[in-house]
């Protein structure tokens, strides 16, 4: 839906988009930056990670809350200071900076992916996971099998799109529908765009 108004309303005829689905986004940064794909979609990174990866990151896209999962049985809170272990599905480099940016005195330990988080927070090998409100709703089931809960955590991470620096053209179309797409059609295009193996 995005990329279909990207493609139609930009008015620029030499301008086609392709999805490709990679398993995580560093996976996608890895085939970003091999030039296996012209640009990623969702990525948060730090402005330090966004030059060590040597891309420009566009304008925020969109935003998406964050909640934090937790066991039923623990009731302790979560805050800033909180010196806790958060369990990361491996790959995922917009949660890793959203714990760096907002619980720096957190851990954190990488799992397979985000069931096998889970299922460590479960067995009390890690305390907390997280996952973006878009991608709550197809994880319910596996919530509920773990005994697991979430919570909003309050904060939200921006998302955009990250373009190889030697891209400037994309880097500026891509600015351009950014500024041009109502954010409620670019939640709804990502929403669309999910899946879970």
């Amino acid at each position: 839906r995005y990329l279909t108004h990207a493609e139609n309303d930009l008015n620029n005829d030499n301008l086609h988009f392709e999805t490709i689905a990679c398993s995580t986004t560093e996976d996608a940064l890895a085939a970003l930056k091999a030039g296996e794909v012209d640009a990623v979609f969702p990525v948060y990174l730090h402005p330090y990670d966004a030059d060590t990866n040597d891309v420009f990151v566009t304008d925020q896209a969109m935003k998406t809350e964050m909640n934090v999962i937790m066991r039923a049985s623990d009731n302790r809170g979560l805050s800033k200071d909180s010196e806790v272990t958060f369990a990361v599905d491996n790959g995922n480099v917009n949660n890793t900076t959203f714990i760096m940016e907002d619980y720096p005195s957190a851990q954190s330990k990488s799992y397979k992916d985000k069931v096998a988080s889970f299922k460590a927070v479960s067995e009390g090998d890690a305390d907390c996971a997280l996952i973006s409100s878009y991608r709550l709703a197809s994880f319910e089931d596996t919530l509920k099998d773990f005994k697991l809960y979430s919570v909003p955590t309050g904060e939200s991470i921006p998302l955009s799109f990250a373009v190889r620096k030697d891209n400037p053209e994309l880097y500026f179309l891509l600015n351009k529908t950014v500024i041009m797409t109502e954010s409620q059609d670019m939640y709804a295009a990502l929403v669309s765009y999910m899946h879970t193996s």
